[in-house]
């Protein structure tokens, strides 16, 4: 028998009681500190109640009563006991075997009645109950039932034998816990059930309600609960990773929250966050805690008797550790620590022992992958195993709990995630174990019998979804099973899963939704297979045992189906038919027809028996028809059509043709639900009182066709009049809607196809099924997809502008009553869509449609519209679409002379095959009746052809619907054929009605507005809409036009022609007439009119301007000669055009600052003037308005200026602006063109999205408001319209819709240019009224909208090929080069061409900025400040192409040194023009060394030029480069800043200006690299050659000091000026620290020059009374720069030792606790500055100045400060690195917070914090502000800014004024912040072979003397601390200096003439150690050691 291992050490704290227990003598136990004692003894298990101590020696329990009992050993039989546990007056024990034995006052033991023949595997005590769990994982109960804590029922009054809790049935548990009256369990999955007294909320349920039943602490789901422990009225939990939860009481501060109130939900100890919790145990009113990894024990709570173990009697609300034994930290590792009722226990072990000696397992059984192997390996064996085998089967298979607890899904921690959506099961660790399960016939066999048992004892109330678990299971088991074996199992499963409460199913019904394919598939396999199996025995034999069996499968599968639907799983329909059902319908027709066949002539016994069969098919049957996803569309059609009518009678309807609808609503209105469902409909006329289908057909027909039409005004259209819906507002009587519904109920009822236009939402909304969005897309395009744009859209939804008020139908609704006018919100989005949708589909119709429905259900049954989903809901009533005219073929029927291969029938089908596909849609209505296809296909029309012989040729086709029979005359010839059948089906021959088709095969312009002369003299026709005043003409040669204010032009074969507008002073317009030119070879391209005149561009890049007052004459433009102008616009009385290299011109007034020049003093100017502050943006359009102006970049960044009266600049306000402003609002926002109008713009975005600002007045701005905007704001009612124009009129705008080729107007319509025939200001967009014609073969190509008049230019789809001429600037491609490369090697003379392309995109920087732009995902549109919006991977490969030709290259270089350099400007518009900084120095450093320099320095004094906010917008773009390009970066200014210092180094050059430029953006770069946490080592920046600069000085200075004794004056002053130079230039470098190494640094400080000496002259017995008396008085200038010498009055000579004995007493003294100048970390290692002074303020400032002269006297000090020290010394921000340096429990306590993955407020953790005593707010502004997920991170650097900032600003400063009044602060930040800890403080490693290596000998020693061999063996093996203390002995430092070991360098010198009693000694100042010739080791050894304990040197005793 295993035993658990013994422990090694007991520690115990607490109330007094017997010295050692009694298990060992008193003099034994050893006492610690804080009243702790220790014994070492062997001891397995104990456990300490409110009366009793018990503890297992070797399986043997002895106990000692408290207060005063003795120590006793119990008397057991046979028992070894594994475990107690102690509770109120007694104790339970567990004994090896699982057997229960209860100890009871009188230390007596007996067995526990009720638990016989049960294996215990776990015992818990409270005060007057106990627990125990069986290995089986049933829960049994005893004792007293107060308050409900044996979880039995509320009026259970206890009980002495055990009980089981049978609401924990199927529940797999890990552990149970029982408190002073309440009690526990956590299931395996962890989750937690709690129940009994709760007064304190000790259940942690949120109140103080006691619990009769166990109940689930929802509150800590899903936190990876392990471990819970109970204490008299509170709980804690623990979950993996270490978090601890505690609830319940917390009077003594047992909770650990620092608060002595109750908890009623389960919070976090914030104080123990990120330690890592291993154990947690409650006592009665105390908590422990321990953390293996730092082997810490905590305890909070009532420690009055010394049970916290802190040596205080306090109660403590707060974590703190216990004062354990140094011993306890060494060898020993926790086992287990014990709270008892006032006394806490621990008991350890050691580390080499038996920790890897496992416990013996205390679970419940499970089965897994490695139990089933063994199974099988025992089986194979045949060792008398199958006696064991079956007994195990028995016990996994018996227990639910068991099952459910198996092959839990423990890799990543997944069970703990077990829910309503989670299972936690392993499913492919379960499929591969079953498989090998269902292998073994035997094993399988037993399975099955053992579950046979199983399931009828499943709870069909579990109290957690664990208990589901083997409802998966158990599926995917008897999937596995043969037929004969499964059935029964199967059945019996349906049976349990349809007991389950509704509940619990619908938890299962989401794990199926989840389960992988192949599971899905089984489960519906194992019911379908079954299912199909019973219902083929019903086929062939009358059972009902059958029939209830069928009902249960079919049930399930029906379920399935649901679910597989709502999850929109890819299990397809067709997995759950059973075509079985198929047989049982023709089964039954079968029967019918025989007993149709004997009413005639049968015996009356057959006719019984067949009405028995008839009504035990039709039963079974309708049963099934609840079940619908068992049957095939085929099978659901069939049952319909084939039902039988009651009475085989009909439902008459009699009526006029001529008045079909009223007549019809007159008999509906009294018709009764017995007719209407019972009797098929039978349709009279009185015309002609014939009964036929025919008449049912065309009935159907017209009387939909009536209803649905717009005049009936019954129902509301959508925008393109495609679809219905139900209107909110009513024109007809409410009773109508309830007819209409009895019709289309009728029609179902009927099998009826009818024309019913409505959404799929009206057929989900009769089978109860919820619409959605998508139904709103399909009845509304525009509104549905601008919903689906506000859910996806990506940025600040805030930003539209959006609200919950809406207008549908015309009324405007609020979608929240409670909060009118609510905004929409990232946040609120998906509630404001979902209320939308339904409102439109739902609330908006409730009244309506409920009438509708009442008469749908009045009309048909219930149960048979319930068979179909909503898609075939729609099939059945309104047909599909699937016009498969080959089924029609190959179905259709022949009779009389008819046959496939008749000339007739070859004629009529080639006729056919000829007909248009609306021609042979009219011969299906023709054929049937139907408009449609009906819902089974094509091949559900059985055609019958039939000759009619005896007719003339003049006669028609004829058809009689009813029967799909085509009478056909044998005609001629298949010409009259074909115009016969195609008469029959125009002229309505059926119900057909003619259609017209019409061909425009030309360009089209359509116009609308004020009146014009018409057709504006063009030779063309004019045609007119009369609805809307819209007219239309085919110019055949416009190729371009444009309307202004006075003007309109037109573009024909390159000509401008203009007719002036009749205006204020003329009431009619001018005439066409076409422009003079003095060159006719001038073709123009564009036109743009404005205020009085209009603007001309040529082919050839010319600009030509003309006024009204002459409009027939133009001339060219001034200023823009030489220059190739790509675009062109107009304002009133300004224009601007745009160059081919990305320039803008502007010409005009400037009343509002419209020409973005400059200030109001610049009046306007007739010729072009470029706009200086656009220089280097790359553009892509212009536009101008009535006084503003825009511009368009590239990358969508919108540019505004000029008049802002109303906000037309979009800048937030209305202040005019004189120079191009960026409109930020709409950044990102894909912006691809942008249209001015008078006073408001437009902006259309990639994607459709359109924005208005500006004036609203007249509505131009479609916000459904008059008001103006001045922000850019989404045209709500356009989203999702994917718009591709848009432009502004002066008060109107028109955008189109390419797509759906609608244009949308809105705006001022008082000339009718709205296009909608009514004269009215309109504020939301509605279509224009549009010919039909404009719909088909032609697409729009441009809108134009003028001053009152509107243009729509059309061209044919057959022209949307031909590309338009490039409009844009020049850019540089991957093209461009490699054209340029091909061009040099193939074509000659083409250099000159190459060179003008060169010098044209290398000067502009516009057009580099516009190159290589990033446009997959449209990623140049996401350009900012974070973003540069380059493809860098293009620009790399592009240069590379371009560096290898050395001509290119030459030439672009010239370019770019000569005249782009010089041009930038250094203070961009944008960001854009930034991007040339990234593209040059990747194109420069591809250059030889003799090409680079010279660029290298121009670019970097233009780096240097830019203004700082543009700077830091490169250094960020520098921060997110790729590795590769920013390695380029740096390696370009180090090579050149390294050519330079070579330069320097050897020759004196004064011209050492680009040095510093280069070396400064080395800085930069640098700095960015260190900010951003880049891989760019420090090396990389690092110029060695720094280090030859310093050495050059060096030697300087050495042969200056040579010549000041004898040399020449004239090398004297030489050597001076060469002095003066280095300095000066190591001066200005000493700023630029990334170039130096460390070494460099730390040389040019020791290298200074002094200006002499500053002296301190102090009593070694009052060293810092005397130092702050000194330093107070001192100045900063002989601080600075006079080095330090020390005086002792005790000996006055001066020896660099007193300077390092100073430094080191001083820190000493400063830094201990007892000066109280520091506050000190939990473990006293490192230091910080208090918030509360005890000292007065100087101190600090004396303190920093010591540490100054530290620094400046190159000294290494003891200063044991965190990282955040030196950090805020050089203005570095502390992070929560350095919080967690100084305090690791409260920073990654901080750490745990933000990476907390649930929701952090359930931690109760507020903005209230108490630091160093004090409770402050961190959000002052919000006091007790609470933390949560979204302000996390704001807490955490609140947190952190506190302490290491705001809780130390006045202090810090003081401290900072001190150090740089001692210390130059240019030498201070040449360092990195751990290079300064580095300096101050040195370093620990201790490299001891490197001092060897550099010591050197003098006298008579030598590396090989006998002395120096002794001694360095002697030193090998000193004790790391008398290492480090020689070290000390030897320099003065405690540690080593910052550049290592290597920088000591010892000397040895050897003292011949001392006695072998002297000891070694040490000058400090040299680290010279003088060392006696010693005669043996041992004396060496001896003497070295006193030596350096006895303080020779300046060591104190």
């Amino acid at each position: 028998m295993s035993h658990p291992s013994a422990v090694d050490m007991l520690c115990y704290w607490g109330a007094q009681v017997r010295e050692g227990f009694g298990l060992l003598k008193p003099d034994k136990v050893k006492h610690g500190n804080s009243g702790i004692r220790s014994m070492s003894i062997s001891v397995q298990d104990m456990s300490a109640g409110r009366s009793f101590v018990g503890f297992i020696q070797d399986g043997k329990v002895s106990v000692l009563r408290l207060h005063g009992g003795k120590f006793k050993q119990l008397q057991l039989k046979n028992d070894r006991i594994r475990s107690i546990v102690c509770g109120g007056d007694g104790a339970v024990l567990l004994a090896y075997g699982g057997r229960i034995l209860i100890m009871d006052k009188s230390n007596m033991c007996s067995p526990l009645k009720g638990l016989e023949n049960r294996q215990v595997v776990q015992v818990a005590c409270g005060d007057q109950h106990s627990m125990a769990l069986t290995n089986d994982g049933q829960v049994f109960v005893w004792g007293e039932n107060s308050h409900g804590q044996l979880g039995l029922r509320k009026d259970h009054p206890g009980s002495l034998s055990a009980q089981r809790v049978e609401s924990l049935c199927g529940i797999p548990l890990a552990q149970i816990s029982a408190g002073g009256d309440h009690s526990f369990v956590l299931s395996l999955s962890g989750v937690v059930f709690g129940w009994g007294k709760n007064s304190s909320g000790q259940l942690g349920l949120g109140d103080t309600t006691d619990r009769h039943v166990p109940t689930v602490v929802n509150s800590l789901n899903r936190k990876k609960t392990m471990s819970i422990s109970c204490g008299g009225e509170h709980t804690a939990t623990l979950s993996k990773g270490g978090t601890v939860f505690t609830f319940g009481s917390g009077g003594s501060g047992q909770l650990g929250h620092n608060s002595f109130e109750d908890e009623h939900h389960p919070r976090v100890v914030a104080e123990l966050w990120g330690s890592k919790v291993s154990q947690v145990t409650c006592g009665r009113r105390h908590t422990l805690v321990s953390v293996a990894s730092s082997k810490l024990i905590y305890s909070f709570g009532c420690g009055m008797q010394g049970q916290l173990g802190n040596g205080k009697i306090i109660k403590q609300s707060v974590p703190f550790p216990v004062d354990l034994s140094t011993e306890c930290d060494h060898a020993y590792m926790i086992k287990k620590i014990i709270a008892g009722e006032n006394h806490s226990f621990a008991l350890f072990f050691k580390k080499h022992g038996n920790e890897s000696k496992r416990n013996p397992s205390r679970g419940i059984l499970t089965l897994d992958d490695r139990m089933i192997d063994r199974w099988l390996s025992e089986g194979k064996l045949k060792n008398n195993s199958w006696k064991g085998i079956k007994k195990d089967i028995n016990k996994v298979f018996s227990s639910a709990a068991s099952l459910n607890g198996s092959f839990l899904k423990t890799s990543c921690d997944e069970h703990y995630q077990t829910s309503e959506e989670h299972c936690g099961l392993d499913l492919d660790l379960v499929k591969a174990s079953f498989a090998k399960l269902l292998n073994d016939e035997g094993l399988i066999s037993e399975v099955v019998k053992v579950v046979k048992k199983l399931l009828p004892s499943l709870n069909p109330n579990p109290a957690s979804v664990e208990a589901l678990r083997l409802y998966l299971l158990l599926p995917e088991l008897i999937g596995g099973l043969q037929e004969h074996k499964r059935t029964e199992l199967t059945e019996a499963l349906a049976s349990r899963i349809l007991d389950l409460n509704p509940a619990a199913r619908k938890v299962l019904e989401t794990y199926w939704s989840k389960l992988p394919e192949d599971w899905l598939k089984n489960l519906v396999d194992l019911f379908q297979k079954d299912s199909a199996m019973l219902i083929g025995r019903i086929a062939v034999k009358l059972d009902w045992d059958i029939v209830t069996h069928l009902q249960k499968f079919v049930r399930i599968l029906q379920m399935v189906y649901q679910v597989c639907r709502s999850a929109h799983r890819n299990i397809t329909k067709s997995d759950f038919i059973i075509h079985e059902v198929n047989d049982l319908l023709e089964v039954l027709q079968t029967i019918t027809v025989d007993l149709n066949d004997q009413q005639w002539f049968g015996l009356p016994e057959q006719i019984n028996a067949l009405v028995a069969q008839q009504s035990y098919y039709n039963t079974i049957l309708k049963n099934l028809l609840s079940l619908p996803c068992i049957f095939n569309l085929e099978a659901k059609c069939s049952f319909m059509q084939n039902r039988t009518w009651q009475l085989q009678s009909c439902f008459p309807l009699t009526l006029r043709r001529t008045a079909l609808l009223e007549d019809c609503f007159s008999i509906l209105r009294t018709a009764s639900e017995h007719h209407l469902r019972g009797y098929f409909l039978s349709v009279f006329y009185t015309e002609d009182m014939r009964k036929a289908d025919v008449n049912k057909r065309d009935f159907f027909l017209n009387v939909f066709k009536e209803l649905c039409a717009q005049e009936s005004q019954l129902l509301m259209y959508n925008d393109n009049k495609t679809m219905s819906w139900f209107p909110t507002k009513l024109s007809v009587e409410k009773e109508k809607y309830f007819l209409f519904g009895i019709l289309c109920g009728l029609a179902f009822n009927n099998t009826s196809v009818v024309n019913l236009p409505f959404p799929l939402a009206l057929f989900k909304k009769l089978l109860n099924v919820k619409p959605s969005l998508e139904d709103l897309i399909e009845f509304s395009p525009v509104l549905g997809k601008s919903l689906q744009y506000i859910l996806d859209y990506s940025d600040d939804v805030e930003e539209m502008d959006t609200y919950f008020t809406i207008t549908w139908d015309g009324t405007e609704v609020e979608l929240d009553p409670a909060e009118p006018g609510k905004m929409v919100t990232n946040n609120n989005r998906r509630e404001f869509v979902d209320k939308y949708v339904d409102y439109i589909l739902n609330k908006s119709v409730e009244e309506v449609f409920e009438e509708f429905k009442r008469g749908f259900f009045k009309a048909c049954d219930r149960s048979l519209v319930e068979m179909f989903e909503p898609e075939e809901l729609r099939g059945v009533l309104v047909g599909n679409e699937e016009y498969d005219w080959d089924v029609l073929k190959q179905n259709t029927t022949y009779e009389g002379s008819f046959h496939a291969e008749h000339p007739t029938i070859i004629s009529f089908w080639e006729v056919f095959d000829d007909l248009t596909p609306n021609e042979k849609k009219a011969f299906l209505l023709f054929i049937t009746g139907f408009e449609k296809v009906p819902i089974l296909g094509m091949s559900a029309v059985k055609m019958r052809v039939r000759s009619l012989l005896n007719l003339t040729q003049d006669h028609l086709p004829q058809a009689l619907t009813c029967h799909a029979l085509l009478d056909l005359p044998v005609y001629q010839n298949k010409e009259t054929l074909r115009a016969k059948v195609i008469d029959a089906i125009n002229h309505k021959r059926g119900f057909w009605e003619e259609k017209q088709d019409y061909d425009l095969s030309v360009g089209m312009l359509c116009y609308w507005g004020a009146q014009v002369r018409e057709g504006f003299g063009l030779p063309d026709k004019v045609k007119h809409d009369g609805n809307s005043g819209i007219r239309s003409m085919c110019p055949k040669t416009v190729q371009d036009m444009s309307a202004g204010r006075s003007l309109v032009g037109f573009i024909r074969d390159g000509k401008v022609s203009v007719l002036s507008l009749r205006g204020e002073n003329c009431d009619c317009d001018g005439k066409l007439k076409q422009i003079k030119l003095n060159n006719n070879r001038i073709r123009f391209i564009s036109i743009v009119c404005g205020g009085d005149g209009a603007v001309l561009l040529a082919d050839d890049g010319r600009v030509f301007m003309m006024d009204n007052s002459r409009p027939t004459m133009c001339s060219p433009l001034k200023g823009l000669e030489n220059r190739q102008v790509t675009q062109i616009t107009c304002g009133d009385q300004h224009s601007m055009a745009l160059t081919n290299d990305g320039q803008v011109f502007v010409w005009g007034e400037n009343s509002h600052g419209q020409l973005g020049l400059r200030e109001e003093e610049h009046r306007g100017s007739l010729s072009a003037q470029r706009v200086e502050s656009l220089c280097g943006i790359p553009l892509a359009q212009i536009s101008a308005g009535g006084d503003h102006s825009f511009v368009l970049s590239l990358s969508g960044v919108v540019f505004g200026w000029g008049k802002n009266s109303s906000g037309q600049l979009g800048l937030g306000d209305t202040t005019d602006r004189h120079v191009p402003t960026v409109v930020n609002s709409l950044n990102r926002k894909k912006t691809v063109s942008i249209s001015c109008g008078g006073e408001h713009t437009a902006t259309l975005s990639k994607g459709g999205t359109i924005f208005t600002f500006g004036s609203g007045g007249s509505g131009q701005l479609g916000h459904n408001s008059f008001e103006d905007e001045h922000h850019p704001r989404v045209v709500a009612e356009l989203w999702g319209s994917e718009v591709s124009q848009v432009t502004c009129g002066r008060r109107h705008t028109l955008v189109s819709v390419a797509s759906s080729k609608l244009i949308y107007s809105f705006g001022c319509g008082m000339q009718g240019q709205l296009g909608n025939g009514k004269m009215i200001k309109q504020s939301v967009p509605f279509p224009v009224d549009l010919s039909t014609e404009c719909d088909h073969e032609y697409m729009i190509k441009k809108i134009i909208a003028g001053e009152n008049h509107s243009f729509a230019l059309y061209f044919k789809k057959l022209n949307e090929s031909k590309p338009n001429p490039s409009r844009g600037i020049l850019t540089l491609d991957d093209r461009t080069i490699d054209r340029w490369l091909s061009e040099r090697k193939l074509i000659q003379n083409s250099w000159k061409g190459i060179k003008k392309d060169i010098n044209k995109v290398f000067s502009s920087a516009a057009s580099l900025n516009g190159s290589f732009l990033k446009t997959s995902c449209d990623e140049h549109y996401q350009t900012s400040e974070e973003h540069c919006g380059l493809d860098l991977d293009l620009v790399k490969t592009s240069f590379a192409k371009l560096s290898n030709d050395e001509g290119l290259i030459s030439e672009v270089v010239k370019v770019v040194q000569q005249k782009l350099l010089p041009s930038l400007n250094p203070n961009p518009a944008g960001v854009e023009a930034l991007r040339l900084y990234l593209l040059l120095p990747e194109l420069i450093g591809r250059l030889q060394e003799h090409q680079r320099t010279e660029l290298t320095e121009a670019l970097a004094s233009r780096i240097l030029d830019l203004n700082p906010a543009a700077r830091k917008v490169l250094e960020t773009y520098w921060s997110k480069l790729p590795e590769d390009w920013l390695k380029n970066l740096v390696d370009l200014f180090q090579k050149d800043s390294v050519m330079l210092i070579g330069r320097i180094a050897v020759k004196l050059d004064r011209d050492i200006a680009h040095l510093p430029k280069c070396a400064r953006i080395l800085q930069m770069v640098y700095q960015v690299c260190r900010s951003a946490h880049r891989n760019i080592t420090k090396s990389d920046f690092i110029i060695h050659e720094v280090n030859d600069l310093q050495e050059v000085l060096q030697t300087i200075n050495v042969d200056l000091n040579n010549q000041q004794w004898f040399g020449l004056p004239k090398q004297i002053n030489a050597l001076v000026a060469q002095q003066s130079y280095y300095k000066t230039v190591l001066k200005n470098l000493s700023s630029l620290p990334c170039i130096f190494n460390l070494e460099a640094k730390c040389s040019f400080m020791q290298n200074r020059a002094w200006q002499g000496s500053y002296e301190m002259v102090l009593r070694r017995t009052a060293l810092l009374e005397d130092c702050f008396s000194i330093l107070r008085k001192a100045s900063e200038h002989h601080l600075r720069g006079y080095f330090l010498s020390v005086f002792y009055t005790e000996d006055l000579r001066k020896t660099d030792v007193n300077k390092r004995d100073l430094f080191l007493n001083v820190f000493k003294e400063l830094c201990a606790q007892e000066s109280q100048l520091l506050m000190y970390n939990d473990n006293n290692t490192l230091s910080w500055f208090p918030t509360k002074l005890s000292v007065e303020k100087e101190k600090y400032f004396l303190f920093g100045i010591l540490c100054g002269l530290a620094f400046n006297n190159t000294s290494v000090v003891n200063l044991p400060f965190p990282l955040a020290l030196f950090k805020k010394l050089l203005n570095v921000k502390p992070s929560l690195e350095d919080l967690i340096e100084f305090s690791p429990v409260l920073g990654k306590s901080l750490q745990y917070i933000l990476d907390y993955s649930d929701d952090v407020e359930e931690m109760n953790t507020y903005f209230t914090i108490t630091w160093d005593g004090t409770e402050v707010e961190l959000d002052p502004a919000e006091p007790g502000k609470m933390v949560t997920n979204n302000n996390r991170r704001e807490f955490v650097d609140k947190y952190v800014d506190y302490i290491l900032n705001k809780s130390v600003e006045e202090v810090f400063e003081e401290f900072k004024r001190g150090f740089f009044k001692a210390c130059d602060r240019s030498l201070v930040e040449m360092f990195e912040p751990e290079e300064l800890r580095g300096v101050l403080v040195g370093n620990e490693e201790y490299d001891w072979d490197v001092l060897k290596q550099n010591t050197t000998y003098e006298g008579s020693f030598h590396a090989e003397h006998p002395t120096i061999i002794s001694f360095w063996e002697v030193f090998d093996d000193l004790t790391p601390n008398e290492k480090k203390a020689f070290l000390l002995f030897i320099t003065g430092f405690e540690k080593v200096p910052i550049l290592g070991m290597s920088a000591v360098k010892m000397r040895v010198r050897s003292l011949l003439n001392l006695t072998q009693d002297h000891l070694p000694q040490a000058l400090t100042c040299h680290a010279l150690l003088d060392l006696p010739v010693y005669q043996n080791k041992e004396t060496l050894r001896a003497k070295v050691i006193d030596a350096i304990n006895h303080k020779r040197g300046f060591w104190e005793e």
